[in-house]
């Protein structure tokens, strides 16, 4: 039986997943976001203007519907999920609660949920203006961290050692939305992880456990490895930890993606979780080193099929490095992605940016110039390659 599944928004990999597992597909998404190539996806795109606008988001769907009724409803990336919690509800499809959403989605409603919980107590605020930030300062200490509230791809996230600082954290927040609410909290001292789990029926399944590398001022990730090399005891910590996160705030299917900090005393907290698979190639790297598909997994799971999690083995060590820009400019030349590719343990290279492009030093994810991927023997095996061979890239700015 072919299966009549609407998908709200992006992560085309999973669309595709689906069209191979003989689903009809219905694309509704930001009008911005349609790309040429989806005509040989879709059988039907409905482009929003006003993105905000719920109520036409349900009256479209609620129309379609009648047409030819869904079997079942995707969304499987942050931005849009709200809209297709409200449409599930509607048209009685199986997703999850608008409150879940909302509560994974905003960072502030998380941090209550798992302090009022007992899961985390890390200290935080909701702040409004450059004041507030400082009253949080003068009762938890520097550094402190700053984000948006609802935010992704490290967007507006500083780390603010000094309160010379605030304004131009402020200021990163606020460009693109002077109302935006911001998050400040306690910096976490330690080393990061991000966890992915895969759920069914509120049974939950580490996949792996990846260590991720940022920058220190405007924590842009630089790069990951699967997998992470820890001790068994912390491991086990990072479980339990993220199970009961994902517990408390009612994620009970699907993949997620929660990143924590382990301190040097192995103290566990969590940084914040999210309702999708994890980006950066995580994905990919957990299907090259374990066989184990997340992307299929979540395809089959949203037509109804009872998801089988395969057993753990690794068969390689994958790594992933980026090309981070250090200052601001026009691209007039960059090349060297040949040599990369041909480098000793690179499986896959690319440029994110061109000639021509104006790039600035990395405030986001979006701000990287290129990324390998390398296998290896080892974890730091896998690093050291990544690595070496990301240095072949060579950039000129005017």
């Amino acid at each position: 039986m072919t299966k009549h599944v609407l998908v709200i928004g992006g992560m085309r990999p999973v669309h595709k997943q689906l069209k191979k597992h003989n689903a009809k597909l219905t694309l509704m998404t930001d009008r911005k976001k349609i790309k040429n190539s989806d005509a040989g996806i879709y059988e039907r795109i409905i482009g929003i203007e006003n993105v905000e606008d719920t109520n036409e988001w349900i009256e479209l769907a609620k129309a379609i519907n009648k047409i030819e009724p869904f079997y079942a409803i995707g969304a499987y990336h942050e931005k849009l999920q709200d809209k297709a919690a409200l449409i599930a509800e509607e048209l009685g499809l199986n997703f999850y609660s608008y409150e879940v959403i909302q509560t994974v989605r905003n960072k502030v409603l998380m941090r209550e949920k798992l302090n009022s919980n007992g899961i985390d107590n890390v200290k935080f605020s909701c702040a409004i203006n450059r004041r507030d930030i400082e009253r949080f300062i003068d009762g938890v200490g520097l550094p402190v961290v700053l984000k948006p509230v609802d935010e992704w791809g490290s967007i507006g996230v500083s780390i603010i050692k000094e309160k010379n600082e605030i304004d131009k954290a402020l200021a990163l927040i606020k460009a693109e939305n002077p109302n935006k609410e911001v998050l400040v909290e306690e910096y976490l001292n330690g080393d990061e992880y991000s966890v992915e789990v895969f759920s069914q029926n509120g049974k939950h399944i580490v996949t792996v456990i990846t260590k991720k590398f940022k920058n220190q001022t405007y924590p842009v990730e630089k790069g990951h490895v699967v997998f992470a090399s820890i001790p068994s005891s912390i491991r086990s910590k990072i479980e339990k930890k993220v199970y009961d996160c994902l517990a408390c705030l009612g994620i009970t299917h699907g993949p997620s993606h929660t990143e924590v900090i382990v301190d040097p005393s192995g103290n566990i907290n969590i940084v914040e979780t999210h309702t999708r698979l994890g980006g950066d190639f995580i994905p990919e790297l957990i299907e090259k080193s374990t066989g184990i598909d997340l992307i299929k997994m979540t395809a089959q799971q949203t037509l109804g099929e009872d998801v089988g999690i395969p057993e753990l083995k690794i068969k390689h060590y994958h790594a992933i490095w980026y090309y981070l820009p250090e200052e601001e400019g026009e691209i007039c030349e960059i090349n060297g992605l040949e040599n990369v590719r041909a480098s000793e343990g690179v499986v896959e290279a690319n440029l994110l940016k061109n000639k021509g492009d104006v790039v600035r030093s990395a405030l986001s994810s979006f701000d990287r110039l290129a990324y390998v991927i390398a296998k290896g023997n080892s974890t730091d095996d896998a690093l050291s390659k990544a690595k070496n061979a990301i240095k072949k890239i060579n950039v000129k700015l005017v």
